[in-house]
């Protein structure tokens, strides 16, 4: 007969409410920064082919998407990890965590932005294109809506923080 009592199953939801990094749409907005840093860096050739400029950008655009994901992931599963761990040994909160969402809504807005612009104004600044108007693109387009989605859910994920901090 075994008189040990068993061992509740860990409360995620309520473990995880001291970390940061762990929101309903982190691994949203993490998993869609890498797969707009997939896009990018699926026509980073081409953009070095039409100009070094225009290809520096589009490699920047991937690492800078690529490596916003992997560091949310990257959180993510360190607080789930670490909150299950009877030593925690990780930071709960870390004093950089709203920032690098503002970062990470400003650097998705400069993309979309400048996306948008090289549709309907032209390749804006410099290169062998400045100026002109180039074409909606299907690539183009879904890695924008990306982009945006992304900008919503840190949106959404900045008033949540701002609700915690309140309460």
């Amino acid at each position: 007969m075994n008189s040990a009592a068993p061992i509740p199953e860990p409360d995620t939801e309520h473990s995880l409410s001291g970390y940061s990094f762990t929101g309903p749409n982190v691994i949203n907005v993490a998993v869609l920064s890498l797969l707009a840093a997939a896009l990018h860096g699926g026509v980073t050739g081409a953009h070095f082919t039409e100009w070094i400029g225009y290809g520096i950008f589009f490699l920047f655009s991937t690492m800078a998407q690529a490596f916003y994901g992997f560091i949310m992931l990257m959180r993510y599963w360190e607080a789930r990890e670490d909150s299950q761990n009877p030593d925690p040994r990780m930071t709960r909160k870390v004093p950089w965590e709203r920032g690098y969402y503002q970062a990470g809504i400003w650097g998705n807005l400069a993309v979309i932005a400048l996306y948008v612009a090289s549709r309907t104004s032209g390749v804006p600044f410099f290169g062998p294109e400045a100026g002109q108007v180039e074409a909606w693109d299907f690539y183009g387009v879904v890695t924008t809506l990306l982009e945006v989605a992304m900008v919503f859910l840190l949106i959404g994920i900045l008033k949540d923080l701002r609700s915690e901090q309140e309460a």
